[in-house]
């Protein structure tokens, strides 16, 4: 994983459910839903998709280190990008 741009692919759906979010997969037809702390890191991806100013976002939110919050936003998007629900570019051209 690089510390590229994360963007969201036209065929994914997404809605804030309480504290919770919804995915949809268009393309497959799949669901996937984010606790409330999946959540608020995939919120802080869409409002600043670099990953740094993501990470900034969730140290200012919760009681959490800035090396803990980028290993968790990682570890999220790692899996997101696996399962097709984040694209993530490199931006170092």
């Amino acid at each position: 994983m690089s510390d590229g741009l994360i963007s969201i692919p036209e065929h994914i759906l997404y809605q804030r459910t309480g504290n919770a979010m919804v995915l949809l997969d268009s393309s497959k037809g799949q669901y996937f839903e984010l606790n409330d702390t999946a959540a608020c890191a995939f919120q802080a991806l869409l409002d600043s998709p670099d990953l740094a100013a993501a990470c900034n976002a969730l140290t200012a939110e919760f009681d959490v280190s800035q090396n803990q919050a980028e290993r968790d936003l990682k570890n999220l998007i790692e899996e997101l990008t696996a399962a097709g629900l984040l694209d993530e570019s490199n931006n170092t051209q």
